[in-house]
């Protein structure tokens, strides 16, 4: 259990930089104006290459705790989110902000460490149905419960394009 926190925390802290390069930062105003301000800049800090050292060091990590494919899943899985939820911020917010990447790095360890429980009984589960003819994987428990949330989320997805009216905040 340790370990997965090591490697939860560790690999959810990747959605921040990588935030913080690819969204415009949105200044607050208040008594810490000021630290805003810099964190506008930031991005003009955090560099691709810097990001690249945070993927590395955070693979580096979760490899020497689990294996290389976990590793590489994980930290896939981490910029993924990081990717949506920053759409999200773009969206709502017009880019990010402190709580809102606190907040994705909370969603990140959730995710990261919903991965790790899973693995090995995913892992047992795909190599079981390479065996099995294609139509027994939706008899699956797993794999079913996998298709239904993906089907849900294309269905409110599409839902949200094509039906839903104008945001509240557009």
């Amino acid at each position: 259990a340790s370990r997965a926190i090591i490697v939860s925390q560790t690999v959810a802290r990747l959605s921040a930089p990588y935030l913080i390069r690819t969204k415009d930062y949105v200044p607050e105003v208040g008594p810490k104006s000021n630290f805003y301000r810099f964190m506008v800049e930031a991005k003009h800090l955090v560099s691709w290459s810097r990001v690249l050292f945070g993927s590395s060091y955070c693979f580096g990590v979760a490899t020497a705790l689990y294996d290389p494919l976990s590793a590489a899943f994980l930290v896939v899985s981490v910029l993924l989110l990081a990717t949506y939820t920053g759409r999200r911020g773009d969206y709502l917010l017009g880019g990010v902000m402190g709580d809102y990447l606190g907040g994705t790095i909370c969603m990140c360890e959730i995710l990261v460490l919903l991965v790790l429980v899973s693995k090995d009984s995913i892992a047992e589960n795909l190599l079981g149905t390479i065996k099995v003819e294609f139509s027994g994987l939706y008899d699956i428990k797993s794999v079913r419960s996998l298709l239904h949330f993906v089907a849900l989320s294309f269905a409110l997805s599409m839902w949200g394009k094509c039906v839903a009216g104008p945001d509240i905040y557009d």
